[in-house]
């Protein structure tokens, strides 16, 4: 698997500290989950009256491992990918690894440093050769935007392949392996780098529009999530959130996880916060679980799905003000949330 991380040993001293750990724990009344049944998913869970009360194991499985993700995106050791907006897998070469998938494209690297452009509607695939590894990627109809490993932004010509911007960043120390791809606005270019700033380049006009730093940190400071909608954007790095609409928003905190979509924005926190904000990053709602460490979360049909580290599944409406938890067996290693299931180890839990 590609490594774009640095100094590992710094990285572990930073991380490093007191040996004695604390652990969330509940005082409701849990409920062992049946996971991957026809009767009985997470999602309907959510929406049952009598909760399941009987132990069961895992019998819905994806016939293989969870061997790496990344923001949108993991592989299975099979090969198979897991996409964050599909319910369906593809596969790619064994020695490949997917960056990006969307309407138009899908996305990939090998070993050699070669990044492949497939086309999702046709048989047109457009491949670039570098000596350098990339970090993530996008394209429209025209141009490629490219964030390499180095942290340096390029656009390319997709016709010709010909370099037609540039752009050099100062080289990052260690990150956060969820890196976005970068996105299209019209012509705009929106593009996370991995020392937390947020660019924006007219890919017509190859110019610099903007960079702003949205955090400063030196280490794990990378933008690990960017999402659209509309002419809203919702940037994130480890350290703080920032939103451009109408009007630009800023807010710290250390970030877990963070979705976007119409009906808000919803961020977990290392403190073990759940909070609901508004695009003006004003608090709506909270919930806090001392100690818990969120893994993973998805938001359907108005409930918010928390996978928390010491085995449970909590269930809140989008107000956080109805709460259910169930009790669930995870393993420990690689976690990837979908749009629509949970996966670790070789397990699935669905939530549709």
């Amino acid at each position: 698997m590609r490594q774009i991380y640095l100094p590992l040993v710094i990285a572990t001293l930073l991380l490093s500290g007191c040996s004695s750990k604390e652990y969330y724990s509940t005082p409701s009344t849990l409920n062992d989950i049946k996971l991957c049944q026809d009767a009985h998913n997470a999602y309907e869970l959510a929406l049952a009256t009598n909760k399941i009360s009987k132990p069961n194991r895992y019998k819905c499985t994806t016939g293989s491992r969870l061997v790496y993700t990344s923001a949108s995106t993991a592989m299975l050791e099979d090969g198979s990918l897991l996409l964050k907006s599909s319910k369906d897998s593809a596969k790619i070469a064994p020695d490949s690894e997917l960056l990006a998938s969307d309407e138009k494209w899908l996305i990939y690297t090998n070993r050699e440093n070669h990044l492949f452009f497939k086309s999702q509607t046709s048989e047109q695939v457009v491949e670039f050769e570098f000596d350098k590894t990339v970090a993530s990627a996008a394209a429209n109809d025209k141009v490629a935007v490219i964030l390499f490993a180095n942290n340096n932004i390029e656009l390319y010509s997709l016709a010709d392949k010909k370099r037609v911007f540039s752009l050099p960043n100062s080289a990052p120390t260690a990150i956060d392996n969820r890196i976005p791809a970068p996105k299209f606005l019209n012509s705009l270019a929106l593009v996370a780098t991995l020392d937390g700033k947020f660019v924006v380049i007219d890919s017509e006009k190859k110019e610099l529009l903007r960079s702003t730093i949205i955090s400063s940190e030196r280490y794990f400071d990378n933008i690990f999530y960017l999402h659209i909608i509309k002419d809203t954007v919702v940037a994130a790095t480890p350290h703080a959130i920032f939103v451009i609409s109408d009007q630009e928003s800023k807010a710290e905190y250390s970030l877990r996880d963070v979705i976007f979509n119409k009906s808000g924005i919803w961020i977990t926190t290392k403190e073990g916060e759940v909070i609901h904000l508004d695009e003006r990053l004003q608090v709506i709602s909270s919930k806090k679980y001392p100690f818990a460490h969120f893994l993973a979360m998805i938001f359907k049909e108005n409930k918010l799905y928390l996978l928390e580290k010491n085995g449970y599944l909590i269930l809140l409406d989008k107000d956080l003000s109805d709460e259910q938890i169930y009790s669930v067996q995870i393993d420990d290693g690689y976690v990837f949330a979908s749009d629509s299931a949970f996966y670790f180890d070789d397990k699935k839990i669905d939530i549709e």
